[in-house]
């Protein structure tokens, strides 16, 4: 499993981006192993839809809006 973005943010911390196309992704079978292993803090996954919700495992799945937002904050 790849991960398409991997950022450094000011507070230290790693962000694991993940983006795939439509409304209703499923993450790779090893997304979070490769997050982990690039040490990410924050696991999301970009997708199609308009809402926000935990995939489990640390993976929040996030419309582009709302990540840019929280890139910005």
């Amino acid at each position: 499993m790849r991960i398409d973005l991997v950022v450094k943010m000011p507070a230290s911390e790693t962000w694991a981006i993940e983006i795939k196309h439509g409304t209703a992704p499923k993450p790779g079978k090893h997304y979070s192993e490769t997050c982990d292993d690039v040490g990410a803090d924050r696991k999301y996954i970009v997708y199609g839809g308009d809402d926000v919700f935990p995939l489990g495992r640390g993976v929040t799945m996030i419309f582009l809006q709302k990540l840019m937002q929280l890139i910005t904050a």
